[in-house]
C-alpha cells in the first residue's frame, strides 16, 4: 500500500478502514452469539433424545476423555482452558476488590 500523499487521503483511508473495522467486529459478534447459541443448546444422542447435557457440557466431557487415553493436543486444549478460566477468575476478584 502506497503511504498517504495528501491530509485527505489520509482520511478517507481512516474513514474507510474504520468502516471496515465495524464491519468486521460486527460479524465476530454475531458469530460469538451464534456458538453461544449452538453450545447453549441441549445435546441429543444418535436417536434424537436429549442426553441432559448441553453442547459444551459433552464437548467437555469428550475433551477429558480424549485427553485420559494419551491425546496430546486436547491435554493442551485443556489446559490453555483451564488457565483461561483461572486468568478470569482472578480478574473478577480484582474487580470486587477494588
Amino acid at each position: 500500500m502506497r503511504p498517504c500523499r495528501t491530509s485527505e487521503e489520509a482520511k478517507v483511508r481512516g474513514r474507510n478502514g474504520g468502516i471496515a473495522s465495524g464491519q468486521s467486529r460486527r460479524k465476530k459478534k454475531a458469530l460469538r452469539e451464534l456458538v453461544r447459541l449452538a453450545l447453549e443448546e441441549r445435546h441429543k444422542d444418535h436417536f434424537g433424545e436429549e442426553t441432559g447435557q448441553t453442547q459444551a457440557e459433552r464437548i467437555a466431557s469428550l475433551l477429558v476423555s480424549q485427553a485420559s487415553y494419551g491425546n496430546l493436543k486436547a491435554m493442551q486444549m485443556l489446559f490453555s482452558l483451564e488457565a483461561e478460566s483461572v486468568r478470569c477468575e482472578a480478574k473478577d476478584v480484582e474487580e470486587v476488590s477494588a
